[in-house]
């Protein structure tokens, strides 16, 4: 018995010794920064200012909570940190990317994490030459719903 607790007490202390790195640590990492700014919110706030469509119907049925970090004034060395530090988080926190879009200077990435057919995280980063944002939408939506959504969003950006 004495055995087993020290081989408990020894796992333990090396588990917890090991940097785990995923998107929650991302924020914690960043969120206190300079030129930095974050918040959480409810979806009911940021659905504000969607239309009242059948995509955002479901989308805002769907999105529990809405995590943004926003950097700015980033140079090129922390730039690139942060860059690394974000496909490291989206990495090992199982997230599939989805897409990417190089439209006018400006990097967009969305990538999910899937919980069977459920999409259970979605983030999205803008990331321009010297900012960075960090949308991370915690979702109970299908892939089905979020593709659509995203379509709607894709079309109405076309007609403005």
């Amino acid at each position: 018995m004495k055995k087993l607790i020290i081989l408990f007490v020894l796992i333990f202390s090396i588990s917890a010794c090991k940097t785990q790195y995923n998107v929650n640590n991302f924020y914690d990492r960043y969120q206190n920064t300079e030129n930095s700014m974050s918040f959480k919110a409810p979806l009911f706030l940021a659905s504000l200012m969607l239309d009242d469509d059948q995509e955002f119907n479901t989308f805002k049925e769907k999105v529990k909570s809405v995590r943004v970090l926003s950097l700015q004034d980033l140079d090129d060395a922390k730039h690139d940190m942060v860059k690394k530090d974000i496909q490291s988080a989206l990495t090992k926190d199982g997230f599939e990317n989805w897409f990417n879009v190089n439209q006018d200077g400006m990097n967009i990435n969305v990538s999910a994490q899937n919980k069977g057919k459920a999409v259970k995280n979605v983030v999205v980063s803008l990331q321009g030459s010297d900012n960075l944002i960090f949308v991370n939408a915690k979702t109970q939506l299908t892939e089905n719903e979020l593709v659509a959504f995203i379509s709607k969003l894709m079309k109405a950006e076309d007609k403005n």
